[in-house]
């Protein structure tokens, strides 16, 4: 596309081996908010891997992608208001815009004779997709940090809070991050790999390389073979970085890999001297030759129902939940199954609702009574208090109470 021309809702442009297609399109139900980006062509499922406008859709079919006077690109809306505008080098003399076969949109200035100037490209400025050959990283000349971020949600291009990108150490690290919070980390780069990383083996799709000079520090991969279609796709819902080759048979995505692995892989899982086994309730488990500081540690701190009691204190019940889990109910439906199963853990029996009862609240609205500390916690606590006496006690009794179940 040159400076005489543009591209209307409608139009689009291909690359020259038919693999990317650069046009307007829209997310999800909406008909009505329209994105310009980029998709994959040659698979019957719409997959888009860059997006120019996230979060701000125009609302309806008027919009037009254009080469202005002074060589820049400009997405306008039907007011001809600007949209979307990137910044890019002033005053080329005659720009073009051209989408690769890597899919890359380039704006280049191109002059008969003399060697063509970048002018702006989309791989500087990824959103949730990383491509081959785009490079995730930082250019030290321009302080550009290339990182990927999570769409909203499936419908929703505009940035969720969850981001990848390079920190720049001694060695370059793959973090991921939540806000403001660290949520992953891929370990430093040994010349090998990254140190942290548990990817399948041997890996026959494709090749990762990291440059580190006085320039750039950057990660980048490629193909091993070409003609499989795959992307590394940053998914804010399941809070991972998940790598998808195209099956063509099923005519579907599939997962190769992704990342965190499993929740021991989440950054600061565990504290000091303590390892991880992702089948173990908790988790986190002391060293040989360390133990607890105090008992609530084992019982309270790290198992799911003191954090769930623990929480409800303080008021922060929906940090419990998985962005997962919301996918198929509203969240006011989820704090109701939380706040049910603390009341199936009360310490007198008559206070645990009967089955019926629980098949009651799960179908209705009805305020619920306010659940008081779980009996784990409450022989927890007394069990400590025990320990701590000074009479010397022979043995001890584990005491526990049943509820009776009612058939449907």
């Amino acid at each position: 596309m040159i400076s005489s021309t543009n591209l209307s809702d409608g139009a689009t442009l291909v690359s020259n081996d038919g693999s990317f297609e650069l046009g307007f399109f829209s997310s999800g139900s909406s008909t009505k908010s329209r994105y310009l980006g980029i998709w994959l062509k040659k698979i019957s499922v719409q997959t888009v891997v860059w997006v120019a406008n996230r979060c701000d859709p125009i609302n309806d079919t008027s919009g037009v992608l254009m080469i202005n006077s002074t060589g820049n690109l400009v997405l306008l809306s039907q007011s001809g208001s600007v949209v979307w505008a990137p910044n890019s080098r002033n005053g080329a003399q005659n720009p073009v815009l051209q989408l690769s076969d890597s899919g890359n949109l380039v704006l280049k200035d191109r002059i008969a004779g003399k060697t063509e100037t970048l002018l702006w490209q989309s791989f500087d400025y990824p959103t949730n997709s990383w491509l081959p050959g785009m490079k995730l990283g930082w250019d030290l000349k321009t302080d550009l940090n290339r990182r990927l971020s999570a769409w909203k949600s499936s419908d929703d291009p505009c940035p969720g809070d969850l981001t990848l990108g390079i920190e720049r150490y001694n060695y370059p690290d793959l973090v991921m991050w939540k806000g403001s919070n660290k949520y992953f980390r891929a370990g430093g780069w040994d010349g090998i790999g990254a140190t942290g990383l548990r990817l399948p083996e041997p890996n026959l799709y494709f090749t990762f390389n990291v440059t580190i000079n006085e320039e750039e520090i950057y990660i980048i991969y490629t193909l091993k073979i070409e003609s499989i279609i795959t992307t590394i796709v940053l998914n804010q819902t399941s809070s991972r970085l998940q790598r998808t080759i195209w099956n063509e048979e099923a005519r579907t995505w599939v997962v190769y890999s992704q990342l965190p692995t499993d929740d021991c892989d989440n950054y600061g899982m565990c504290a000091a001297y303590e390892t991880c086994f992702d089948t173990s309730m908790p988790p986190c488990q002391c060293l040989k030759g360390f133990k607890p500081k105090s008992q609530e540690w084992n019982s309270v701190d790290l198992s799911s129902q003191g954090c769930a009691w623990r929480l409800w204190k303080e008021g922060s019940t929906s940090q419990l939940i998985d962005s997962f889990v919301l996918e198929s109910c509203t969240l006011t439906e989820a704090l109701r199954c939380i706040h049910i199963s603390l009341l199936c853990v009360q310490h007198q029996p008559e206070d645990r609702p009967s089955m019926s009862s629980i098949v009651l609240m799960l179908g209705s609205e009805n305020t619920l009574v306010q659940p008081k500390e779980p009996n784990f916690l409450v022989h927890s606590k007394s069990n400590e208090t025990i320990s701590s006496s000074s009479k010397p006690e022979s043995s001890s009794t584990n005491e526990l109470s049943l509820s009776m179940l009612e058939p449907r």
